[in-house]
C-alpha cells in the first residue's frame, strides 16, 4: 500500500475542526497507510485520532516531524519517502496583516511542499478555502500552487475563483463534516433546539443576534420545546452564556457546560432546529436532519456560510435578522425541508467519498 503523510495544523479548541480533521483522516486511511504529525497538537485531538487502529503516528514510525527541525531528517534523507502530502482543512490565506511569525510559518510551508513535490510526493489541498486579499497574495498564491497536485475546495464559488486565477486543478469536494452523515443518529422524537453563537466584535451586529435570538426563543418555548445554549469553541463560551443570562431561570431554557468532545456531537440528535453565525454548528445540525437558521452579515467569518449553502443546493437561504413570520414559514414547511435536507446530505457525503477515492485511482 502507497504511504501518505498528514500535517495536523489547526485550531485546538475548535470542535468544528476536530470534526473535519478526524472525518477526513478516517477516510484517508481507507485508501492509503497514513502517518500523522500530531507535533504541538492537544491530547484531545490525538486521543481522537487514536480510535481509529489504521492510523500511524509519523513520530513514532519515522522519528521526525514536519514540525520542527527534525524536519532536516526529512529534507535531507533519499530513504523516507511518501507518496502523498495532506495538511488540515481549514482556510488558506491571512485574515491579518502579515507579522513575522506568519512569514516564517509561510517560508516553513513552502519550503516542506517544495520538497516534497520534488521528491514525486503528490501535495493535495482537500476541503480547505482559499482567501486572497489583493494582487500581491494572488501572485504568492500562484507561486506557492505549483507545488500541489490538486485543489479540493469547499465551495463552488472558490473553484470558481481559484480557475480565474490560473489554477486549474481545483474541483468541489463538499465540506469534510458530511462525511459523519452517516456515521450519526437521528432522534425521530426532538424536543429541543440549540443555540450557538460567535462574538462578532461590532455592537450593531451583536444586536442583531440578540433580537433573532429572542425571536428564537419566544417562538420555540411558544411550542413547548426546550431551548438549549451550547458553544463549540472554547473562545465562544462567555459570549454564548452572555446570551443566556437574559434567560437564565427561564423554564425550558438552559446552558449546555460540556460541549467541545468528539462523543458531545449525540446532543444535535435531540435539535428540531440549530441557530447559529458558526459553520460546523450549522453542518453539525444539517447533517442530523434539524432546520438550519444560519445568521450571516458580511463579515468574512460568517459570509462563507452562504457559499457552503449555495454550493450543496440548499433552499434555506442565510439571513441578517430572523423575523417570527420567517420562523413560522420554516416551520410550517418543515416535513418537505427535512426531505430537502435528507437528500442533500446523501449526495454531499456521497461525493466527499469519491473525490476522496479519485485521489488514489
Amino acid at each position: 500500500m502507497k504511504k501518505a503523510v498528514f500535517l495536523v495544523a489547526t485550531q485546538y479548541d475548535n470542535l468544528g475542526d476536530l470534526i473535519i480533521n478526524k472525518c477526513l483522516i478516517d477516510e484517508l486511511t481507507k485508501h492509503v497507510d497514513l502517518h500523522i504529525d500530531t507535533y504541538n497538537t492537544s491530547e484531545e485531538f490525538i486521543k481522537c485520532f487514536e480510535s481509529n487502529s489504521k492510523v500511524n503516528f509519523l513520530k513514532k514510525s519515522y522519528g521526525f516531524s514536519f514540525k520542527n527541525a527534525s524536519l532536516l531528517k526529512y529534507l535531507f534523507s533519499d530513504k523516507v519517502r511518501f507518496n502523498y502530502l495532506f495538511k488540515s482543512p481549514g482556510p488558506i490565506g491571512y485574515a491579518k496583516s502579515s507579522g513575522i511569525e506568519d512569514r516564517i510559518r509561510g517560508f516553513v510551508f513552502n519550503q516542506i511542499f517544495k520538497t516534497a513535490h520534488n521528491k514525486g510526493c503528490k501535495s493535495y489541498v482537500i476541503g480547505s478555502e482559499v482567501h486572497l486579499r489583493n494582487e500581491s497574495e494572488v501572485k504568492g498564491y500562484q507561486k506557492f500552487s505549483k507545488y500541489f497536485y490538486k485543489h479540493l475546495v469547499r465551495s463552488k464559488a472558490n473553484v470558481k475563483f481559484l480557475k480565474s486565477i490560473g489554477i486549474d486543478q481545483a474541483d468541489y469536494i463538499p465540506d469534510l463534516c458530511f462525511l459523519l452523515y452517516d456515521k450519526v443518529s437521528r432522534n425521530t422524537n426532538r424536543t429541543k433546539v440549540g443555540i450557538s453563537f460567535r462574538d462578532l466584535q461590532d455592537d450593531k451586529l451583536n444586536e442583531n443576534i440578540v433580537r433573532s435570538v429572542k425571536t428564537y426563543v419566544d417562538f420555540y418555548l411558544s411550542k413547548g420545546q426546550n431551548v438549549v445554549f451550547f458553544y463549540q469553541v472554547k473562545r465562544d463560551y462567555q459570549y454564548t452564556k452572555d446570551l443566556f443570562s437574559a434567560y437564565k431561570g427561564t423554564a425550558g431554557v438552559s446552558f449546555m457546560e460540556k460541549c467541545l468532545g468528539f462523543e458531545d456531537i449525540a446532543a444535535y440528535s435531540s435539535f428540531e432546529s440549530v441557530i447559529s453565525n458558526r459553520l460546523h454548528v450549522l453542518l453539525l445540525g444539517f447533517i442530523h436532519n434539524s432546520m438550519t437558521v444560519p445568521l450571516i452579515n458580511d463579515n468574512d467569518s460568517t459570509n462563507k456560510i452562504k457559499g457552503i449553502y449555495t454550493s450543496i443546493g440548499s433552499s434555506t437561504q442565510p439571513i441578517t435578522m430572523l423575523s417570527e413570520s420567517q420562523l413560522k414559514n420554516s416551520d410550517s414547511t418543515l416535513k418537505q425541508l427535512m426531505e430537502e435536507t435528507e437528500l442533500i446530505n446523501e449526495e454531499q457525503n456521497r461525493m466527499c467519498k469519491q473525490r476522496i477515492s479519485e485521489i488514489f485511482k
